[in-house]
């Protein structure tokens, strides 16, 4: 028996339900446009350490607990918290969830499968983060 895997429909960890409607409003149909948000959704923590020249502010260190949270709805629920507008509404750095490639990814993933786009994360190894280093990377893929 072989196991079919419907990238099309949401999973434990891309599923938006219980995220207002009005928050996922004004995305858009088209992957790209679907996508685009999460960069301005999430900061990596070296950036929320020192924004700005001369440096602005420093996230908070409570702040940074969102690095290690995994599901979308509870990514977008922590991002909301920050500020409330609809996910198309590109937020300042300070106004942005901690996280790395796989939040970029996960939020993007969940996007696309919100919208029935057929999508999924893959985890790869970057080597041209650090000489010598095979760091773990994520993307989307649809």
């Amino acid at each position: 028996m072989v196991a079919i895997i419907d990238y099309g429909s949401a999973g434990p960890l891309t599923e938006l339900a219980g995220v207002d409607d009005e928050v996922l409003a004004n995305l858009g149909s088209d992957p790209i446009e679907l996508c685009m948000p999460a960069h301005s959704l999430v900061i990596q923590p070296r950036d929320a350490q020192r924004v700005g020249t001369p440096v602005v502010f420093t996230v908070p260190q409570e702040r940074f607990d969102t690095n290690q949270v995994r599901p979308a709805s509870a990514l977008v629920a922590a991002l909301l918290q920050l500020d409330s507008s609809s996910l198309s509404v590109p937020r300042d750095p300070d106004k942005r969830i901690v996280g790395t490639c796989r939040h970029f990814a996960v939020i993007s993933c969940a996007l696309l499968r919100n919208r029935g786009i057929p999508s999924r994360v893959r985890c790869g190894f970057a080597t041209y983060f650090q000489a010598g280093q095979g760091l773990d990377h994520w993307i989307t893929e649809y």
